[in-house]
């Protein structure tokens, strides 16, 4: 029988090999070459095929994947590639031969974006009707791709939507009142390149998988309106804090004196595909994989899980206390919560929240007695907030441990500070830059202390 630590540290060990799991089974670069292939002088995406006869081929696109996934094209059909750009986030490039790549800003965006754009937009208009077109698009791709609508400034688009984030709004009502500012987002990058033969390749980093979400859906209709974005800001009481230009761009768009962004069925779309290539289930499926390989019996709770980042903790602390099973469980769930921020000077990410919330949840548990345990929860993208950290990891010592380091783990949770807090214990996920953006992965490992 192995010493109660040695368990939790097999357990600590374990847990993040499935994280890392996930990751490959996620990768980009392996999912779009799924999806692509030459078949003698024809490309081929899926069923779609480009001749490389007519016209040449360009790919642009942004997120934190975008330079992978061109990488990926680039050596899957080589000199095919005329050129293109792709924007990504700073220390998220790739080795690219013909399409450039530029960094932008996340997870605000600055000038770097807006320049970005404006240099995608340049290259993107001299793009002609014999040509193709492929877009890759990944999370991240909402900040990096940034271009204001006229009539109002960086930074009070940036000023309202994060007012609306920082009261909790989902992606998608986010995304709503940001593709009404915007003038790129919800199917506008079109307008750079009508009439040209184009497939989109997408990697969802948002619960739901709708292309019309994932980055904002700049090649993809718009089924949402002016009056939707105004409703969703005084829901959450922004309206009247909101910068009066956003106000009144808004209200005029509403009043019909601004076109709403391309609807389905506009000829922007005729000649142009989408194709998902990537979920949160090629992640949380080759986690659950590695993890039945390890000999745990494996449950997913939910593979896009989305709502409350504290409400998340208790399910899944409430899940792991039911456990009868006298051998090691793993418990498993993708998706992406949402952090209310409360407080104004932590630090951290709602993955960094959640572990330290569900392991307070399970360390009170008398259910837990006589149990190990390990949670971890972490980005796929490999970053959590504003922080350089994908997650943390947290275990059942991690109770003792706070005591012999003065740490009280309760007072940097009510503060939002778990960055702080994992930072101090040195149980901090950091993994860097990935090559996927398929949201949040959430494991917790349970096994009996006697467990041989």
């Amino acid at each position: 029988m192995a010493p109660v630590g040695r368990l939790t540290e097999k357990l600590r060990r374990d847990a993040l090999q499935i994280f890392h799991a996930a990751l490959a089974g996620a990768d980009a670069a392996r999912l779009v070459r799924k999806a692509v292939s030459v078949r003698g002088s024809v490309l081929q995406v899926r069923l779609r095929r480009i001749s490389p006869a007519r016209g040449q081929l360009y790919v642009f696109g942004a997120g934190k994947a975008a330079a992978v996934m061109a990488h990926a094209l680039e050596e899957e059909w080589g000199g095919s590639v005329a050129g293109g750009l792709v924007i990504v986030k700073p220390g998220y490039v790739a080795p690219l031969r013909r399409v450039r790549v530029l960094a932008g800003s996340h997870p605000q965006p600055n000038t770097k974006s807006v320049r970005a754009t404006e240099q995608l937009l340049g290259a993107l208009r001299k793009v002609t009707c014999d040509d193709h077109v492929l877009f890759v698009w990944s999370g991240g791709a909402s900040s990096l791709l940034f271009q204001p609508r006229e009539g109002i400034t960086s930074s009070q688009k940036i000023s309202a939507l994060s007012m609306l984030m920082n009261a909790g709004a989902d992606i998608r009502q986010l995304n709503t009142v940001r593709k009404h500012l915007s003038a790129v987002k919800g199917g506008q990058l079109l307008r750079s390149a009508p009439g040209v033969s184009a497939i989109s390749l997408v990697l969802s980093d948002v619960c739901g998988d709708h292309p019309a979400t994932i980055a904002s859906g700049p090649t993809f209709p718009d089924h949402t309106t002016f009056g939707e974005a105004i409703e969703i800001l005084k829901r959450y009481g922004i309206w009247k804090r909101s910068p009066f230009k956003v106000r009144a761009l808004l209200r005029a768009g509403q009043a019909g004196e601004i076109p709403e962004n391309p609807r389905p069925g506009d000829p922007l779309f005729h000649d142009h595909r989408t194709l998902l290539i990537g979920t949160s289930e090629n992640a949380i499926a080759a986690a659950a994989r590695h993890a039945r390989r390890l000999g745990y019996r494996t449950r997913i709770i939910a593979r896009q899980l989305q709502g409350d980042t504290v409400d998340a903790a208790h399910l899944h602390a409430a899940v792991a206390t039911a456990l009868e099973d006298r051998t090691p469980c793993c418990l498993l769930s993708g998706g992406e919560t949402t952090l209310r921020l409360v407080a104004r000077r932590g630090s951290g990410g709602r993955n960094q929240h959640f572990t330290l919330a569900t392991a307070m949840l399970l360390a009170k548990s008398l259910e837990m007695n006589g149990r190990c345990y390990v949670v971890l929860s972490a980005g796929t993208d490999g970053t959590d907030g504003p922080t350089d950290a994908a997650g943390a990891i947290a275990d059942d010592q991690t109770q003792s441990r706070c005591r012999q380091c003065g740490l009280d783990p309760e007072k940097f949770l009510r503060r939002q500070d778990s960055y702080t807090f994992f930072r101090k214990l040195g149980d901090l996920v950091c993994v860097g830059p990935t090559k996927t953006n398929v949201m949040d992965v959430r494991i917790i490992l349970v096994a009996p202390a006697t467990f041989e």
